[in-house]
């Protein structure tokens, strides 16, 4: 996600821009323009602070490192490499979410209001739709892991948690660490 954010942020950059130089003054009021500048800069002021707090996400993942799991045991069953790959993927995008989900949210409220105050004449919902889905919201193969997981044992489950925590950290390495990636 973090190495195609600057390439989000150009597409949007350049819908916003396209939108408000498509402007079209004989219909739209001055009042309509001074609104869209003002909600078209909170987006772009909003961009700016995800951004920043996905690089301090990472910052955060990266300073934290691979943990360091131990043999993950569940009544008297070692976990399956699956599993563990299973329950690491997932809390390390849930963790990395959930430490973006304010900015995130923020994003998602001024791009919402930008579409709801849309001038008229103007037809860029469906790439303010394109951009949350792309930008905002988990894939959907975060999604299926998200599932996947839910159907884990509670008690592999409440292991994982309770050694992985809430916070980023590095995920390749920390399968490595644990042996979970396959030779």
């Amino acid at each position: 996600m973090v190495a195609n954010f600057p390439k989000l942020i150009v597409l949007i950059g350049s819908v916003l821009a396209t939108s408000s130089c498509a402007q079209n003054p004989p219909v739209s009021s001055d009042r309509e323009t001074e609104i869209f500048s003002y909600l078209t800069n909170e987006v772009s002021n909003d961009l700016i602070d995800l951004e920043s707090v996905i690089g301090k996400c990472s910052a955060q993942a990266e300073s934290r490192g691979a943990l360091d799991l131990e043999a993950i045991e569940v009544e008297g069953e070692n976990a399956t490499r699956e599993t563990l790959m299973l329950g690491i993927s997932h809390l390390y995008f849930r963790n990395l979410f959930e430490c973006e989900r304010a900015a995130r949210e923020r994003l998602a409220f001024s791009l919402g209001t930008l579409k709801s105050h849309e001038p008229p004449n103007h037809e860029y919902t469906t790439d303010i739709d394109g951009i949350k889905s792309a930008l905002l919201y988990p894939t959907r193969r975060q999604i299926e892991h998200k599932l996947k997981y839910q159907n884990l044992s509670e008690d592999l489950r409440a292991s994982l948690e309770a050694r992985i925590g809430q916070e980023p950290f590095e995920l390749m390495d920390t399968l490595e660490k644990n042996g979970v990636l396959g030779h």
